[in-house]
């Protein structure tokens, strides 16, 4: 019995042996998973540190965005805008952001705190500490920050190098614009001084011929130059008008029937060039509402403009089509073509291709058609290839806008 007692005893000891050997590894198990975090918080930590030390010596402004606050900001941002930098801190620096950007930096936040991450690129407008408008270029990345979810901002000031690029294209559209006008003075100068020309040798012979049918013809003659003036004022005028603003009230008006009235004025100069006009025009069009002279007068000079730049015997499509609530009118030439690099300049006022000087006028017609159709809440839209033609497309609404009720 005492034998088998001390048995007994003996497996009991060996059981609880094992159990506390157990207890004892999960213990050490259990402390070398609390050191290894500690040593991982202590990395953690100490990556922190150094990632605030590089922060204080870079020269470029750094903040870090956490909990719905700015709860770091580098030296250099006091550089940036002049703030004392514990004025700006937390929630404060919404203060100097310039109201156009508040919802754009706003969204970005709005982004980062809804996914907990953001890789972003945004413009931003503040005030530095003279209340003087600053253009901020702000590019911001997801960071860990204190074991918590952060943003890192890195902030350049490109105000200066806005407002250089900025006088750069004004300088080049100032050129641009001295050119346009010297070229027009130049161009309105020969317009006026041709016909003036020839009405003073008119008016000269007319002093010293007596037989009645050469008079006539020196007062044709003269007829023909006033009028030509007359044309010439009233395309000034005319952008004078528009450009001010000044139109009359919008009426209801037949489209097709301003093409057919259209056509119908450049007849004598079609049949002089012996020009084939197809027209090919929707029997159901819409009434359009809109300034039937001037809409006549824009589709006047795109159809003049197709029958100037054909040779004799060409052939001229025009169209009308609606689709929904736009009218679309079509003109189709095989003539001359426009070139690549005049292409994107045939709607600027005073321009004419070199082509179009030996023509006449003084680039005022098609401006002229751009502004009308532009008014009406329309565009125009051109394609054209070198000695392959050109094809104008004018869009209207047939209700404007601004005369919906």
């Amino acid at each position: 019995m005492i034998i088998e007692d001390n048995i007994m005893t003996d497996k009991r000891t060996r059981a609880d042996l094992l159990n506390e050997i157990h207890q004892l590894q999960a213990r050490i198990a259990q402390l070398e998973a609390q050191y290894q975090h500690a040593m991982q918080k202590k990395s953690v930590s100490d990556n922190e540190v150094h990632l605030s030390q590089l922060l204080e010596t870079l020269p470029i402004t750094i903040f870090i965005y956490q909990n719905h606050q700015m709860v770091y900001l580098n030296p250099a941002a006091h550089h940036l805008g002049g703030y004392d930098l514990e004025a700006i801190i937390g929630d404060n620096f919404w203060q100097i952001v310039h109201p156009d950007s508040v919802d754009t930096l706003r969204d970005a936040f709005r982004q980062f705190n809804s996914a907990g991450e953001l890789n972003a690129r945004i413009e931003v407008k503040a005030y530095n500490v003279h209340h003087q408008l600053r253009i901020l270029d702000v590019q911001m990345v997801s960071i860990s920050y204190n074991h918590q979810p952060a943003l890192l901002g890195a902030v350049l000031d490109v105000t200066e190098r806005l407002h250089a690029h900025e006088r750069q294209l004004a300088l080049e559209a100032e050129k641009q614009r001295v050119k346009l006008l010297t070229d027009f003075v130049r161009d309105v100068s020969h317009d006026f001084r041709t016909p003036l020309s020839t009405i003073n040798t008119c008016v000269y012979l007319l002093g010293r011929i007596d037989d009645p049918i050469k008079r006539q013809q020196q007062l044709d003659i003269m007829r023909e130059q006033v009028r030509h003036l007359d044309k010439l004022v009233d395309g000034l005028l005319t952008m004078s008008r528009l450009d001010s603003g000044l139109v009359t009230p919008f009426k209801l008006f037949d489209l097709n029937l301003v093409i057919i009235e259209s056509v119908q004025s450049l007849t004598p100069y079609i049949k002089e060039k012996k020009h084939h006009i197809h027209t090919d025009l929707q029997d159901d069009l819409s009434l359009i509402m809109g300034d039937m002279q001037d809409v006549y007068r824009a589709v006047r000079e795109i159809i003049l403009n197709a029958v100037q730049y054909t040779p004799s015997s060409g052939d001229i499509v025009i169209q009308t089509r609606q689709h929904d609530t736009m009218v679309m009118i079509m003109v189709q030439d095989n003539g001359d073509g426009i070139s690549e690099a005049d292409l994107p300049r045939i709607f600027d006022r005073f321009f004419r291709a070199d082509q179009a000087r030996t023509i006449g006028g003084v680039g005022l017609g098609l401006s002229i058609a751009r502004k009308v159709i532009e008014y009406h809440h329309g565009h125009i839209d051109v394609q054209s290839k070198i000695h392959h033609g050109s094809v104008f497309r004018i869009y209207l609404p047939i209700r404007p806008p601004h005369e919906d009720t």
